[in-house]
């Protein structure tokens, strides 16, 4: 449940309390999209302040609390074997659980799911997990040190046509679910214009990404017949074509 879903499941309060709450709420919508998460979370508990008991505002603050500390952490390791690995955790909330999911680089892991009531509990798992995954020899990777790759479908229109607008959101749809399970990286945004669509994605392995991103085209009928895959590496200014299913004299952007 988000911070607006947890606005609208507070008490009834009388119409006075009501107009302040939620000219507060709307307020720290507006902030926290100014200023940020932390300001947004002190507007909404402030909001409260003077409605709620003081049972329900410490329920509200715990699930804010909650919600803001367990972002997604993410590391990587080279075994012996010299196979790249992944380990990765997020919470789901609308389970109350902990996610943890690992594998090999390229391939869909494992996953398991660690059930978190408390606070103390939530943060302490946060902390032993990246701990434990420092310990056994992984590491983060930050982002200006991942790869990128372009996947670039040529449109029918200068902008354009419904289908193409279609293509734009289902492939990137697909492809931040298939590169997250397959520890491979994410989708950073998109761009449309001269006639071309290209869908950008930031990854630890290009190659496997590659490969990985034809499969996932192939696999939901995403026009890969159409499209043009492309690799950035760490420190190179120019992208090189990497596949094309029909043959062009120049890659460009």
């Amino acid at each position: 449940m988000d911070i607006r879903s947890l606005i609208h499941h507070q008490p009834v309060l009388s119409n006075s309390a009501a107009k302040s709450v939620n000219k507060d709420a709307a307020e720290s919508v507006t902030m926290r999209e100014k200023k940020g998460k932390k300001a947004y979370r002190k507007r909404v508990i402030k909001a409260y302040t003077d409605h709620v008991d003081e049972d329900k505002l410490n329920s509200l603050k715990k699930k804010i609390y909650l919600t803001s500390q367990l972002e997604m952490k993410k590391y990587y390791k080279i075994d012996n074997k010299g196979q790249q690995l992944y380990k990765e955790t997020w919470f789901d909330k609308k389970k109350n659980v902990a996610i943890v999911h690992y594998g090999k680089v390229g391939y869909r892991g494992k996953t398991e799911e660690i059930p978190l009531d408390e606070v103390k509990t939530n943060n302490d798992f946060l902390a032993n997990f990246c701990k434990d995954c420092k310990a056994d020899g992984y590491y983060e990777i930050p982002q200006d040190k991942h790869a990128w790759v372009v996947v670039q479908f040529p449109l029918k229109s200068e902008l354009g046509n419904k289908r193409d607008l279609w293509l734009k959101d289902k492939v990137q749809e697909y492809l931040k679910n298939h590169l997250g399970w397959n520890g491979l990286g994410d989708v950073d945004g998109f761009d449309m214009g001269q006639k071309k669509l290209n869908i950008f994605c930031q990854v630890v392995d290009d190659e496997r990404a590659v490969s990985s991103i034809k499969t996932c085209l192939k696999e939901y009928h995403l026009d890969l017949n159409q499209a043009r895959i492309a690799t950035k590496k760490i420190g190179e200014k120019e992208y090189t074509l990497k596949f094309s299913h029909k043959k062009i004299d120049n890659f460009e952007l």
